[in-house]
């Protein structure tokens, strides 16, 4: 089994996923202006569990090295059940052309069972 990208227990919501989008060329994307949105399906496939906003994290033109940053913070009920899941960053951009990342898989997330 692959190895998950990012790790968090039942019930968490205090963990932040962060990510430089990349494109093609692992160059950081300029998303000044877009909006983002953050996907998350069971890995044994189904509808989306999450498919709302992100937070863009790039300042300006990203000349300030923000080029590209995005975050996205859970919510109570999100993250209840455990289980490996899919994720994706989904950008609209200013003229309306939509790109998904990463451009090749995806983002595994593994919600671990909690004790308590």
């Amino acid at each position: 089994m692959a190895r998950p990208d990012f790790y968090l227990k039942a019930g968490d919501t205090d963990s932040v996923m962060a990510a430089t989008l990349k494109d093609a060329n692992y160059d950081p994307v300029d998303i000044q202006g877009a909006t983002v949105e953050f996907v998350l399906r069971a890995l044994a496939t189904g509808p989306a569990l999450i498919d709302r906003a992100a937070a863009v994290k790039q300042v300006a033109d990203g000349g300030d090295g923000s080029k590209g940053k995005v975050e996205f913070s859970w919510q109570a009920g999100e993250t209840d059940v455990p289980g490996m899941f899919l994720g994706e960053w989904r950008v609209t951009f200013g003229d309306q052309s939509v790109q998904t990342y990463p451009n090749v898989g995806y983002i595994l997330v593994l919600i671990s069972e909690a004790l308590a």
